[in-house]
């Protein structure tokens, strides 16, 4: 049988639970969650990232955590409702990355799951519901936070220059 870390919902910390998901262990507690999320506000000012995730410059206390503790880069796809929130991103590229990356946080306005590539196979990772077989991933009208690897880093890379020139 498969062996995906999951757990159960507590409180408002779906953030933790999709962290400890995407890790595959317990790697943090409630304490230093929040340590890591007053400290995140400390170089991002105004933000109160213990009540609620806010994104600035593409970045959220998940990326910045992914980006301390196991040195990926976050991209970032906000929720399709935000009015022109997407106009400049490219989705059939980013489908692409989607597609060949091994996890990605999904999330809507007030909720976040991780979704994780096993063995060619997609599995939800929810803290409400558990853990689900998922379909190929698609960007749909939710946010998501692609955890880009390094083997897809130099594409994302040589993309984002091209649209610069």
């Amino acid at each position: 049988m498969l062996n995906l870390y999951y757990e159960k919902q507590k409180g408002d910390l779906c953030r933790l639970h999709s962290l400890n998901a995407y890790f595959g262990y317990h790697k943090i507690n409630e304490r230093l969650f929040y340590e890591l999320c007053d400290e995140y506000d400390s170089i991002i000012d105004g933000l109160k990232s213990r009540e609620m995730d806010g994104f600035a410059e593409g970045r959220s206390i998940i990326s910045y955590i992914l980006d301390k503790y196991d040195n990926k880069y976050v991209f970032l796809i906000p929720i399709n409702s935000y009015k022109k929130a997407r106009e400049h991103i490219d989705i059939d590229f980013y489908n692409r990355i989607l597609r060949s990356c091994k996890s990605y946080f999904e999330f809507n306005k007030s909720h976040i799951w991780i979704n994780k590539k096993i063995v060619n196979k997609w599995y939800k990772i929810d803290s409400l519901i558990g853990v689900n077989l998922s379909n190929i991933p698609s960007i749909n009208n939710n946010g998501f936070l692609i955890v880009i690897e390094n083997w897809n880093l130099f594409n994302t890379i040589k993309y984002n220059l091209n649209q610069l020139k």
